[in-house]
This record gives structure tokens, C-alpha cells and sequence, in this order.
């Protein structure tokens, strides 16, 4: 079933239940944030399709759907908009695209054995109405429907006329037209089996839709949650490169923040020292601490321990408190290998490491450790030229990149710091501690991918299944 202008079917049906509500082409294009071009070859193509195609479309279950799901969470709709749109039927619409569709004359039981029997009589009963039409008289009444035994019963209206066509005891006061109309719409008639219904979601089964308001409450809280699932997955990724911590302080919580470069964003990274030395990282939603992020917080881990997704918050192996784990692990490795390397300088130079934004005595700068450490764990700075300049001071300056790593008192110092640089570089690339950084750092990043993968699942379905405390969500 190809649908014009890349339409989806709820789309199309949202088309279709706007203009049934008397929304103008023009109204219902902003609504629906679409062009008008495509309110006008929707609704065309609708009313050219096949019967078997439009009940398709407009299935009763499908009106539902789209009602809660895509109709309630447009703000330009107001909330009596939306409690008759809940309450159209297939019925409604079909009225409105298909002028020879009687959703009244509708069969109840047959006697007959075979369709075609029923049709027949119908055949009959609508040439015999053929030649009474000019005698025949309709007055309007009540609704009413008759079993017939042994035959078919027809939901019509009475009519006092004694000329009036009957089947058995049935009266129809149809006209030939009508009749004829029935009688294709009879040879049309599929089983239902045969019309798919679209699938609802486990949010759709639990919606109550007969409160619009409540379904668009309902839609808001789903949104709320998706925000803070791409939060999640935001934080997953710590930047343990952009942080050259030295010490990891004494047991308890502790954090840092830096920010890249002026201008760029700032990154924070906080991490809790246990008493048997383990290091466990913080992602940054856990900590937030403003009112609305841990109300939602709170509903969307009720969500995931009342569902299939429990495994992301408690699991050991592959949820995110294996995530903290090793991430806290590689934290306190990277910590451990910048002070291997600092103490690997300070032997080589016989001098204490100094800040490289001062330039006021001899000696190594922590860029020395720094970028050293960088090159061997993340491939960071392993292209950089070294070059050795006086500065005006009366010292040199032995420069890897756009920072020094020393300043030393002869030009030939500073060429002998930038042989000890290649060469420690050398020797950690090659250690034992950076091939377990490494190995750690894998680990991390493929735990990570599995509830990422969730995560990214739950954002393009835009529905957190589960359930919480919030009054329309129970």
C-alpha cells in the first residue's frame, strides 16, 4: 500500500480525523506541521482507494492509537478537539470520503447457507422496491431490528406505508440506490481475519482514552523521561582523557571541573573513594539536584524495576553499576600511571616538576608527564614537533607543541630533555600498567554500547515501558 508524499498511515489517518472534526486544509497543515499539499493528496487518495484498503486504514483500534499517541501530544489542540476525536468511529470517517457507504444497513444473522443465498434475496427485494418506488412511502421513526427465524434480519427504520416491501416479517424501506449500494458493499466483504489491525504498545493498552487531557498528561511524562534518557546516554561518556589527576584524595565523594578550552563546554567528573580503596564514577544524572530532575528520576527508575530493563540499573555484569565500576577502575589506574611518569622525571632531571604557565626557573613542567601520558593511553599529541628556543629570561625553552616540557640553561640541555621525553614515551607506550588501562578501558566501552543500545531503543520508540507513582502513569 503506497501512500503519496511519503505519508505513513498515521499521518494520513491524522489527516483524516482532523477534517472530519471541520478543520480547514490550511488548519490542519500547521497542526499537523506538514505541507497542505500533502492534506490534499492524502485525502484524494483515500477516497480513491478500495473498500478493503480504507478499513484498513481507519481501523477502530488504529483511530484509538493515533488518537492517544500523536493527536494528544499536539498543544494546538484543544482538549474538547481531543474528546471527539476520541469518540469518532470508522463509521464517521467512511461517511465522509465514501458517499455509498451505509454503515446502518449492516448484517446481523442469516438463515441462509451461503453468502451468495443472502445476496440473492437481497437482488429480489431490491428489483420488487425497483418497481414500487413511485408508490412507496417513507415516515421517519425509531430505529429498530427484528430476528427473523430461518432468515436474515436487517437493521432498518418502520414505515406505515401498506405497500411497503417485507422479507418474512422484516420490513425494508430502502431505497433502490441504497439497496444496490448494500449489495456491492456485500460483495466486497472480506473476513475480518483477512484486515490486519495495527499492533498497540504496552502504553497504548494501559491508556485510558476516554481522557484526552489524561493521555496528554500521560504523553508529557513519557517526554520528560526521554529527556533524561538522553542525559543518560550523554553521561556515559566521563572524558577520563580531558583529566590529569595526580590524587584521588581521601575516602568519600570528590570532584573536578575543567573546562576544554575558552569557550567550549565544561566537563565534570566526580568519583567516591570507598574504604577498601575501590573508586566507583558518578554519572552526572544521579547527582543532579534540582527538584523536577529527581522526581523524574525517581519515576523513571520506578519505570525500569517494573520492567524488562531492570538489568540497566542493578546487573552486575553489563548494567551501569558494572559501568561505575570499571570506570572508577580505569580512573584510578590513569591516577596511579601520570604519578609513575611524574616520578620518572623528576629522576631523569633531578628536579621537582613546575607549572608550564610559569617561566621563572629551570626545570621540567608537568607538560612534560602530561603529554607523555596522553600519547600513550589515548593517542593524543603523538604528531607533535619538539623544538628547543631561548627565551628572554636567559633560559631555553625545550617545547613539545605550543607548550615546553623544561627550561634549561644551555641550548644542549634542552636537547638532552627532549631525548629523555621520546624515550620515556617510548617505554610506557610499552608497560604493563597501560596494557591494563587499556583492557579496562575496552570493558567500559562495551558495557557501555549494551545500554546505549537500550537507551537509544527507548528514545526512538519514545515510550519507557514500565510503571510509576505519577497519578496518570499507574
Amino acid at each position: 500500500m503506497e501512500l503519496p508524499f511519503d505519508l505513513d498511515l498515521d499521518e494520513l489517518l491524522c489527516i483524516l480525523i482532523l477534517r472530519v472534526l471541520n478543520y480547514s486544509e490550511d488548519n490542519t497543515a500547521s497542526t499537523l506541521h506538514i505541507g497542505k499539499v500533502k492534506v490534499v493528496s492524502g485525502e484524494r487518495w483515500f477516497r480513491c482507494a478500495n473498500y478493503n484498503t480504507v478499513l484498513m486504514v481507519c481501523d477502530q483500534q488504529a483511530i484509538k492509537r493515533v488518537t492517544a499517541r500523536e493527536l494528544a501530544s499536539r498543544k494546538e489542540i484543544d482538549p474538547q478537539t481531543l474528546v471527539k476525536a476520541a469518540q469518532l468511529t470508522t463509521d464517521d470517517i467512511l461517511r465522509r470520503y465514501h458517499t455509498d457507504y451505509l454503515p446502518k444497513m449492516e448484517l446481523i444473522t442469516t438463515g441462509f447457507d451461503k453468502p451468495s443465498h443472502h445476496l440473492a434475496e437481497v437482488a429480489k427485494t431490491h428489483q420488487l422496491a425497483t418497481e414500487n418506488t413511485k408508490s412507496k412511502q417513507q415516515v421517519a421513526g425509531e430505529a429498530q431490528t427484528k430476528q427473523i427465524a430461518g432468515g436474515a434480519a436487517i437493521k432498518s427504520s418502520t414505515s406505515k406505508d401498506e405497500n411497503r416491501l417485507t422479507h418474512g416479517q422484516q420490513p425494508y424501506d430502502r431505497s433502490p440506490r441504497q439497496i444496490q449500494g448494500y449489495i456491492a458493499k456485500m460483495k466486497s466483504r472480506v473476513p475480518a481475519r483477512a484486515v490486519p489491525s495495527p499492533k498497540l504498545t504496552e502504553g497504548d493498552r494501559n491508556l485510558v482514552l476516554a481522557d484526552p487531557v489524561a493521555s496528554r498528561l500521560y504523553q508529557e511524562h513519557q517526554k520528560g523521561m526521554i529527556r533524561l534518557v538522553e542525559r543518560l546516554s550523554a553521561d556515559l561518556e566521563p572524558h577520563l582523557s580531558s583529566f590529569r589527576l595526580r590524587s584521588l584524595e581521601d575516602r568519600g565523594t570528590h570532584s573536578k571541573s575543567i573546562w576544554q578550552s575558552p569557550g567550549s563546554n565544561r566537563l565534570s567528573l566526580t568519583w567516591e573513594v570507598e574504604e577498601g580503596g575501590s573508586i566507583y564514577l558518578h554519572y552526572g544524572l544521579e547527582l543532579a539536584e534540582d527538584t523536577g530532575t529527581k522526581i523524574m528520576r525517581g519515576y523513571f527508575q520506578q519505570h525500569l524495576h517494573s520492567s524488562s530493563y531492570l538489568w540497566l540499573m542493578e546487573d552486575d555484569v553489563k548494567g551501569i553499576k558494572k559501568w561505575k565500576q570499571l570506570a572508577g577502575e580505569e580512573l584510578k589506574n590513569r591516577t596511579l600511571l601520570l604519578r609513575n611518569i611524574d616520578r620518572a622525571v623528576k629522576k631523569l632531571t633531578r628536579k621537582s616538576l613546575v607549572d608550564p604557565n610559569r617561566m621563572d626557573s629551570a626545570g621540567p613542567s608537568t607538560w612534560f608527564s602530561d603529554s607523555i601520558w596522553a600519547a600513550v593511553l589515548d593517542g593524543l599529541y603523538i604528531t607533535l614537533d619538539y623544538k628547543v628556543e631561548p627565551v628572554d629570561i636567559g633560559l631555553f625553552k625545550a617545547q613539545y607543541g605550543a607548550n615546553f616540557i623544561g627550561l634549561t640553561e644551555t641550548k644542549e640541555e634542552g636537547g638532552q630533555y627532549v631525548e629523555w621525553h621520546k624515550n620515556l614515551m617510548a617505554k610506557f607506550k610499552r608497560s604493563s600498567m597501560v596494557k591494563a588501562i587499556d583492557q579496562l578501558k575496552k570493558d567500559r566501552e562495551l558495557v557501555t554500547k549494551g545500554i546505549r543500545d537500550v537507551l537509544t531503543k527507548i528514545v526512538v520508540d519514545k515510550h519507557i515501558p514500565g510503571k510509576c507513582d505519577y497519578e496518570f502513569c499507574r
